[in-house]
């Protein structure tokens, strides 16, 4: 595949200097687009969004937590950066996306600020849905720049070749679209906890646990021994996925070996969100004839390595200062 010409780039630059302003029509604005999917009403009235899945526990810390500890713009986005390489592209194609990624022209630094805002929202919801907008000149159709419009996933359902895309417009009517699996980012709940379904399967489970607290004046310590109860089915339904400062009365090895499932839970979540990221770069090395790919080592986020410090601890051979490092993704010089 050769790269596009000298004239092609200055044609796309001089594009790509212009707001992105236009609609599906050639030559009214700054250029047209293909989008398919549509922005849903704000205040659609629709009862099924309305309900809380999630207990508050649940929503409010566990999956805060989580979220927390996939977040590459905390305390670890200078290490994480430097492991996430392109590779094989031109200066030109890595402007491109640096700009349209994170939506503004302040370098590469916003590519951890928007995958920490999708390790938020794939723990709030178990599944991201992207279309890819393409824009493109008036006059020469020439591909120039991209968005990623979210999907919510009450209003897609997912195929093996296409997204159904069913939703309200502005004027309230129902439409429905096909877009294709090409044109989109789906990025799962990682296989290893379950995927998607094992994530709604989990929500279905804490939500049948009913409210955390069942306070009854007249009985407090019915209510106390109501809310232990509760802690320890909750804690039972995601033993499998770990937990973060576990409070239930267990050992501080078992709280340890809690924390490290968590924590590795996050590694494949991150996993996701990088096979997300590859997809963009995929939509773009068509669209600008290029065959750039993009890599991330960065010891942390290793499965082999955590796994590896993980058998240490157990062992014995690690101290817990050492494995609470371990857990927070954080560099240990052993």
């Amino acid at each position: 595949m050769g790269n596009l010409s000298e004239d092609t780039w200055s044609e796309i630059k001089a594009n790509q200097e212009l707001a992105l302003i236009g609609s599906t029509t050639p030559g009214e604005g700054n250029g047209y687009h293909d989008a398919m999917s549509w922005r849903v009403p704000y205040d659609y009235d629709d009862s099924q969004k309305k309900r809380d899945v999630f207990s508050s526990t649940f929503i409010s810390i566990y999956m805060r937590d989580l979220g927390s500890k996939i977040n590459p713009n905390l305390l670890r986005k200078n290490n994480y950066l430097d492991g996430l390489k392109f590779e094989n592209c031109t200066e030109n194609y890595l402007e491109t996306f640096e700009l349209y990624f994170g939506q503004d022209r302040y370098g590469r630094d916003n590519i951890t600020s928007r995958l920490g805002e999708w390790a938020e929202r794939l723990c709030y919801r178990g599944r991201l849905i992207f279309e890819i907008k393409g824009w493109f000149d008036n006059d020469s159709n020439q591909f120039y720049g991209f968005e990623l419009l979210w999907l919510d996933n009450e209003y897609c359902k997912v195929r093996s070749k296409h997204v159904v895309f069913k939703a309200p417009t502005e004027s309230g009517e129902i439409k429905r679209v096909k877009i294709s699996r090409r044109k989109c980012v789906i990025i799962d709940f990682p296989k290893e906890r379950g995927g998607y379904k094992g994530f709604l399967r989990k929500v279905k489970k804490v939500r049948m646990l009913g409210s955390q607290y069942n306070f009854d004046p007249n009985n407090p310590g019915g209510s106390l021994d109501y809310s232990k109860n509760w802690d320890k089915q909750y804690n039972k339904i995601l033993g499998d996925w770990g937990a973060p400062n576990n409070h239930l009365e267990v050992s501080e090895y078992y709280k340890m070996y809690s924390e490290f499932k968590f924590a590795k839970m996050g590694i494949y979540c991150n996993d996701s969100l990088i096979n997300g990221l590859k997809d963009v770069i995929s939509y773009l090395n068509d669209k600008l004839e290029e065959e750039a790919n993009l890599s991330f080592n960065v010891k942390e986020y290793d499965i082999g390595y955590f796994e590896e410090m993980e058998k240490k601890w157990s062992n014995g051979e690690l101290s817990f200062k050492d494995a609470n490092k371990v857990i927070q993704l954080q560099e240990l010089k052993l």
